[in-house]
């Protein structure tokens, strides 16, 4: 059974995990910031028709980075001479399921946009629509506008992919873990406390500096 201190410990690993993920989307945010999905951007291209209307669909999914934009106007979409680019329709691959490309009127020639950062696992989102033909307002979701110094305007994501995050969670927390017990080890190794890395000296059951529990270098023979 877990004591509270255990709990305690891995609640802490945890939560340095989520910290670590979400500093990571952020940074591809910032390595790949949108948009990365449009006619001449590498991806997959297709035509979606969800029985009232057909839409024109970009996927663009590169290391840290995921872009779907969709569009229900081709004239908007990509020129006359690009209709060559789009797969009519394929059941065989399917769009991640945070997106969110079918939302809205068709009828006001609505765009949308998802996005979402991460590593290994693209773990954090943002969504993003609007009319082309400015009838209706944009709207930005989950997203959070960073300006830096330069003039140049970055979105950071703020909305959790669950399973996603879930996974480079641990995988953080564990990575974490392991790089706390390998400068635990080679503070023993060299004869340093563990805790402060202050040197051990003498037969003290404790860190003279610390207090934290370390082992002795020498033992004497009891008499």
């Amino acid at each position: 059974m877990l004591t509270r201190r255990a709990i305690a410990v891995l609640a802490a690993f945890l939560i340095g995990g989520a910290i670590v993920n979400v500093g990571v989307a952020w940074g591809c945010a910032l390595w790949r910031p949108l948009p990365l999905a449009s006619t001449t951007a590498p991806g997959r291209c297709f035509i979606y028709e969800d029985g009232r209307v057909a839409w024109f669909v970009w996927s663009n999914h590169m290391q840290g980075a995921w872009h779907v934009r969709s569009t229900t106007d081709m004239r908007h979409a990509a020129p006359a001479d690009a209709s060559y680019l789009f797969e009519k329709d394929d059941p065989s691959w399917k769009l991640p399921p945070w997106t969110q490309p079918r939302q809205g009127d068709p009828g006001r020639l609505v765009e949308v946009q998802d996005g979402a950062w991460g590593w290994p696992w693209v773990s954090v989102r943002m969504h993003y629509s609007k009319a082309i033909d400015s009838i209706q307002p944009v709207v930005w979701k989950h997203q959070m506008k960073l300006k830096l110094a330069w003039e140049r305007e970055f979105i950071l994501p703020l909305k959790p992919i669950p399973s996603a995050f879930a996974m480079n969670t641990l995988a953080y927390a564990l990575v974490i873990w392991l790089a706390l017990a390998a400068r635990r080890s080679n503070r023993i190794r060299r004869g340093l406390c563990p805790a402060c890395a202050y040197p051990v000296r003498g037969e003290s059951p404790n860190c003279t500096e610390c207090g934290k529990p370390v082992k002795p270098l020498s033992m004497k023979p009891k008499a």
